[in-house]
C-alpha cells in the first residue's frame, strides 16, 4: 500500500473511530509477544520554506509529539532497554511494551521533547553521536543541507581523492541534498573526509552560528539521565559503521560507549547504528557492538519485533514522520496488519 493510500485509509478509519476501537480492544488483551520501538530524531516547530538545514530530520512538531505521547500513555506500556533486558531475563514484560527512541542527540530533545515526556510520565532512550555533544558543531549531514541550500554556485564538483562527482544546482535542490548525503553514507572514513572538505570549498558558504541544530550539552544529558531518560550510543561521528576500517569501527563503538558512561555514571547497553538501513550494519559491526558490551542494537529498518524471535542486534523500529499525521500514527501502532 502506498503512503498516500495509507494516509487516506487512516483518515477514513479515524473518522469513524475504528482506530480508537482497535486500540481499546488491544488494551484489553496482552500483546507482549510484540515489541514496538518508535524512532524519532527531532521535535521542532519550523517553516520548511525558510529552513536552512535538513527538514527531513524533524519527526514531529511540539503539538504533534504531545498528541502522540498522550496516545502512547493511554494505550501502551513504555519501557527502557534496561527494563527490556530485565524482562527477557525472566522478569516478564508488560502487556503492550513500547520503547520511545531518538537518534543523534539534538538540543531540542531537551528543550522540546523532554518536557512533554515528563508531562506524560514516559521514559525514552536517546542515542548520542558523542563527538558532537557539548559542542555547537552541527552534524555533517546538516552542514551538507545548509551548504547546498545556501550556495550561489550553479554546480558542485566534489573530489573524493580518486573520483570526481558533478551535481547541477537547478530547480529544487532537495534531490541534490539527498544524493550527496547518500554518497557520503556509502564511503569509508577517508573518502568521507575528502568529500566533505571538497563540498565546503565548492559551496563557499559560511555557516551562521545558530542554536537551531545544536547538539545536546553534557549538562542536559546529565539532567535527563536523572529524570527517566536512558542514553545509548550512536557512534562518535555518525559515519556508516559498515564502511569503516576495523580500527575506526572499534573506536567509534567503544569510544561513544565510554564517553557516555563517564558522564552519566551508568552502564550504556544499547547501540543505534547511524543511518541504520540494511547497508549500515553487517555481521562485522554486530560483532564489534556485542564485543564492546552492548546488550542490544537498533537499526532503522521499519517494523516491529517479535519477542520470541528477537534479534537483539538488529532490532526494527517504527519511523515517525511529521507529515504522516496523527491518524496514520495511530494506525501504525494499533492496526499493524493493515498499516505495516
Amino acid at each position: 500500500m502506498g503512503v498516500s493510500k495509507k494516509h487516506v485509509l487512516a483518515a477514513c478509519l479515524d473518522a469513524v473511530k475504528i482506530l480508537d476501537a482497535g486500540n481499546a480492544i488491544s488494551r484489553r488483551r496482552s500483546d507482549a509477544t510484540i515489541l514496538t520501538i518508535l524512532a524519532y530524531h527531532r521535535v521542532l516547530d519550523l517553516d520548511p520554506a525558510g529552513y536552512a538545514f535538513d527538514e527531513e530530520l524533524v519527526s514531529a512538531t511540539t503539538a504533534g509529539f504531545d498528541e502522540q505521547m498522550r496516545y502512547v500513555k493511554q494505550g501502551f506500556d513504555a519501557i527502557t532497554f534496561a527494563e527490556l533486558a530485565e524482562g527477557l531475563d525472566g522478569g516478564g514484560l508488560p502487556r503492550r511494551p513500547i520503547i520511545i527512541t531518538f537518534d543523534d542527540g539534538y538540543g531540542d530533545n531537551y528543550t522540546a521533547a523532554f518536557p512533554i515526556l515528563k508531562k506524560w510520565g514516559l521514559p525514552a532512550t536517546i542515542f548520542l553521536a558523542t563527538a558532537h555533544i557539548g559542542t555547537n558543531e552541527p552534524f555533517w549531514f546538516e552542514k551538507v543541507a545548509c551548504w547546498i541550500k545556501k550556495t550561489e554556485a550553479r554546480s558542485l564538483r566534489l573530489d573524493s581523492g580518486t573520483r570526481a562527482y558533478e551535481y547541477a544546482l537547478v530547480g529544487d535542490r532537495a534531490r541534490v541534498i539527498r544524493d550527496v548525503q547518500d554518497l557520503l553514507k556509502s564511503v569509508d572514513e577517508n573518502t568521507h573526509g575528502n568529500l566533505i572538505s571538497s563540498l565546503e570549498r565548492e559551496a563557499g558558504v559560511k555557516l551562521d552560528p545558530t542554536g537551531i541544530v545544536r547538539p545536546l550539552t553534557w549538562e542536559e544529558v546529565s539532567e535527563m539521565s536523572g529524570s527517566n531518560i536512558e542514553f545509548g550510543a550512536h557512534s562518535e561521528t555518525h559515519l556508516n559503521m559498515a564502511m569503516l576500517s576495523d580500527g575506526v569501527l572499534q573506536k567509534e563503538v567503544c569510544g561513544s560507549k565510554r564517553a557516555i558512561e563517564e558522564r552519566i555514571k551508568k552502564p550504556v547497553t544499547v547501540f543505534s547504528y547511524p543511518f541504520g538501513g540494511a547497508k549500515a550494519f553487517s555481521r562485522r559491526t554486530e560483532e564489534r557492538v556485542r564485543d564492546a558490551g552492548f546488550k542490544f542494537a537498533v537499526s532503522y529498518v521499519d517494523g516491529v519485533n517479535s519477542i520470541a524471535g528477537l534479534k537483539r542486534f538488529e532490532m526494527k523500529r517504527v519511523h515517525v514522520e511529521r507529515y504522516d499525521g496523527f491518524a496514520l500514527f495511530k494506525g501504525r501502532l494499533s492496526l499493524r496488519t493493515i498499516f505495516g
